[in-house]
């Protein structure tokens, strides 16, 4: 909703209206900014109506009125899909770094034979849903399983940091 019968006089209230053409009206208080015509009240309501609407600490601040234009939303707009686009390429840059470097200290530790790998003893079992509702559990014998002491997944191996705390694992048949 825009138009100039929604909002007060703006000559009446000393304060000027940009020229340009907007769909919403920005009033930037101590508060915060508030972006909707319908809230243009805040900028200019009385010591009395503040009290009343629980607005008392407001204390009538002068507001600054501009509009917003459809080319600064599309600005802004662009700004945070760069943005977005940056953060997510970081994101994606430091977890290939990290993998690198992983990789390569994983092969320094095979090469010089300094505890690349590691064995923990799994115990698993299967779950198997019965007619009845209830499920019955079929243990496999334990089975040392074979890992790699690094961050990411190395060589067919899962790091031993994930398979230290998955020693139980469950198949649903």
């Amino acid at each position: 909703m825009s138009g100039p019968h929604l909002l007060p006089d703006f000559a009446a209230a000393g304060i000027r209206r940009s020229p340009n053409s907007a769909d919403a009206v920005v009033c930037l208080l101590k508060r915060g900014v508030v972006n909707d015509v319908a809230h243009y009240g805040l900028c200019c309501r009385d010591d009395r109506a503040d009290a009343a609407s629980g607005w008392a600490d407001a204390k009538r601040a002068p507001g600054i009125i501009h509009a917003v234009s459809s080319a600064l939303r599309a600005r802004i707009k662009r700004f945070f899909k760069r943005l977005l686009a940056i953060g997510m390429l970081a994101v994606i840059a430091i977890t290939a770094i990290a993998y690198l470097v992983d990789s390569l200290v994983f092969r320094y530790r095979v090469a010089k034979n300094r505890q690349p790998y590691g064995q923990y003893t799994v115990y698993s079992y299967d779950a198997v849903p019965q007619k009845s509702g209830k499920t019955q559990f079929i243990f496999n014998p334990p089975e040392v399983q074979t890992c790699v002491n690094a961050l990411f997944p190395h060589q067919g191996y899962v790091p031993c940091w994930y398979l230290r705390r998955h020693t139980e694992p469950r198949t649903n048949i």
